[in-house]
């Protein structure tokens, strides 16, 4: 903790007398509880038991030794910790004391630092105003970073070298390989040669024999022949001798060319650096795009009826007015301006009508699912998928697909489950507005009757119509490694940013955005995320976000600087209190929690009250094509029934689980 010597209390008349230490009469620092239960400053009963070992209280006067002395109770520190202090460094005031280490840490401009580069030389110290200006112009900073970088290049050349060294050694033993054989090789032609010498003595013994043995001369010119052949064996062996030397050359010169490698790398670090750094990054973004998944935003149960009535009402409303207006000619312009606006209530009504119904808490689907798009392998045709991901379901149970690697939005109507319609791209990948690339996640904006679409592969946001005939779309937002949407009841689009690692707020058809959850860069902190993408915002606007690679899911309250785990943060892992690689997400309006854990192949749920662990509703019966199984699931959504929809990413195919 932070010297206390660095603050003092404000308005001490008003502190309470319970948190008044009974030895020095000032608020307590760094309390402590004796075994009677009083509670003193820790260095005042320290000091006390030095000029005596008995308790102070009068009601006690037990012995007493710091083995007495025990920490105060949580909510003792947190009251205290609630006291407003001043900073006698800078002067500031009205600090909560549970925050002065902060303070102190992160913004204090008096707080004395040293400089980064301590470590390696650098004996200035000063306060936090002058600490950037003087990293700026600090040699040894700069000697430290030159040499973070340095490190990084020689550690990278070295795998290399290492790499090189091993291919190397590997080919200097097939190299002695070949050299034993071409050993063997010469000692059968010694053998053979040796062969021929006594042939060829025994043909001398027969020539000169000849007169003698006439008749066996036929024999001898056979054996004549048989020695021919086997000379051209010894020239075919030869050659084969000549092919492998050949070879062995030619893996020499392949060693020359490794090693003139090796010296090109010492000499061009800087530059194989760039290009392992953008290979890197390639390979970040490919796994990225093929874990980039959403889960639609759903509609709610038990206050669809109500809704129902008053769309009803509405249109009971507009009948009446439009029978007065038959009756009465007078005032039809004021007729027609009512029926308008009770007609955008009505389709305002109906565009957030999926958010007013409630799931049971102890609800259950069937385990066998049924499948309502695509299964028939993965390919394009209007009765496929291929990697689909995010999906939405329409309050007449219409559901609509990102249909990734085929680039375009598929739409399923409830009944037909035998073929889909593209509604949207369908084109092949390119960045025409005509076209989509990997789309990840995609929602219906009833008001405008129209689609708006997470178009990965182009780094944008748009929104293409649903009324027949539209060939393209139009874009909303540019320049955002987007992965998940949302939108709530006022029509706010909300939009995760990968690449960012944060999750912003947009108005419809403008530019500028409100940071809503993350934009503290990459990490596990709770005002952090890690790659952050399926959303879900409910009726309050607290955002609920996949953070993917931290393996949790976040909800940040509505003007919140920093998250809470909802689901997960026990690291990667298949037990009920983990995530893996998770992926689409729901919230009903019981605040219960619906989640998608992809590399599980399982759909879990977590209640309000209890955190810690979830449970699972569908799947969880090993990765396979099964009607209870998944293969990767990524998106999920729920219709008006309650009834659940999953997209089966490499089963190629949506599953719906209907409630029981």
């Amino acid at each position: 903790m932070i010297s206390n010597s660095l603050y003092e209390y404000i308005d001490k008349e008003s502190i309470g007398s319970d948190l008044i230490c009974l030895l020095c009469h000032n608020p307590f620092i760094d309390p402590t509880v004796t075994q009677c239960g009083d509670t003193y400053c820790r260095q005042c009963i320290e000091k006390y038991m030095r000029n005596g070992s008995h308790c102070p209280s009068q009601s006690c006067n037990q012995l007493l030794s710091t083995d007495h002395l025990i920490p105060p109770s949580h909510n003792f520190i947190s009251i205290l910790d609630k006291l407003k202090v001043r900073c006698q460094l800078c002067e500031k005031t009205n600090i909560n004391r549970g925050t002065f280490d902060e303070h102190i840490k992160t913004s204090c401009p008096e707080c004395i630092l040293d400089c980064p580069a301590k470590n390696i030389g650098c004996q200035w110290f000063g306060s936090r105003n002058e600490h950037d200006e003087h990293t700026k112009t600090c040699l040894y900073e700069k000697l430290r970073r030159m040499g973070d970088i340095l490190y990084r290049v020689i550690e990278n050349q070295s795998l290399d070298i290492e790499k090189l060294q091993k291919q190397t050694e590997q080919q200097t033993t097939e190299i002695g390989q070949l050299n034993t054989q071409v050993d063997q090789h010469n000692a059968q032609l010694e053998r053979q040669a040796t062969e021929l010498g006594q042939q060829k003595t025994k043909i001398e013994q027969l020539n000169t024999q000849a007169t003698e043995l006439g008749k066996q001369k036929t024999e001898i010119e056979l054996q004549k022949t048989e020695i021919e052949l086997q000379k051209t064996q010894i020239d075919l062996q030869k050659t084969h001798i000549q092919l492998q030397k050949t070879q062995i050359e030619l893996q020499k010169t392949q060693i020359e060319l490794q090693k003139t490698q090796i010296e090109q790398l010492n000499t061009q670090g800087d530059q194989h650096n760039a290009q392992l750094e953008r290979q890197a990054t390639e390979i970040g973004q490919q796994k990225t795009t093929i874990e980039l998944q959403k889960a639609q935003i759903e509609q709610q149960k038990t206050q669809i009826e109500q809704q129902k009535a008053q769309l009803q009402q509405q249109q009971i409303q507009i009948s009446d007015i439009q029978s007065e207006n038959q009756t009465q000619k007078n005032g039809t312009a004021s007729v027609c301006k009512q029926i308008t606006i009770l007609q955008e209530e009505i389709n305002k009504l109906k565009s957030t009508a999926l958010w007013f119904f409630n799931i049971p808490d102890n609800a259950k689907w069937a385990q066998n699912g049924v499948t309502i798009a695509g299964g028939h392998g993965e390919g394009s045709a209007t009765n496929q998928l291929s990697g689909p991901c995010g999906l939405f379901v329409d309050d007449d149970q219409t559901v609509v697909i990102a249909d990734r690697w085929n680039h375009r939005i598929m739409q399923w109507k409830n009944g037909d489950t035998t073929n889909g319609q593209a509604v949207a791209g369908d084109n092949g990948a390119g960045k025409g507005l005509h076209q989509l690339a990997f789309p990840t996640d995609v929602l219906i904006d009833n008001e405008t009757d129209s689609l708006i679409i997470c178009d990965r592969g182009n780094r944008r946001v748009v929104r293409w119509s649903r009324r027949s005939g539209t060939t393209q779309g139009e874009l909303l937002i540019d320049n955002i490694t987007c992965s998940g949407l949302a939108m709530d009841e006022q029509r706010y689009l909300y939009v995760s940013d990968e690449g960012k690692h944060d999750v912003r707020r947009y108005q419809l058809d403008e530019k500028n955005y409100t940071l809503v959850a993350g934009g503290n860069g990459q990490g596990d902190g709770l005002n952090q995320l890690n790659y952050p993408t399926y959303l879900f915002v409910d009726r309050q606007q607290n955002v609920y976000v996949s953070d993917h690679l931290n393996y949790r899911v976040m909800k940040w309250n509505k003007g919140a600087k920093e998250g809470i785990v909802v689901a997960g943060g026990q690291g990667k892992g298949n037990a009920l209190t983990q995530l893996s690689d998770h992926q689409g997400i729901f919230v009903d309006t019981f605040g219960t929690l619906y989640v998608v854990d992809t590399w599980n192949h399982r759909v879990m749920r977590w209640t309000q009250g209890d955190k810690k662990q979830g449970t699972v509703i569908v799947g969880g019966n090993g990765q396979g094509g099964g009607a209870n199984q998944f293969q990767y699931p990524i998106g999920l959504s729920f219709d008006r029934h309650g009834n659940l929809y999953v997209a089966d990413e490499l089963n190629s195919r949506v599953q719906r689980f209907s409630i029981e």
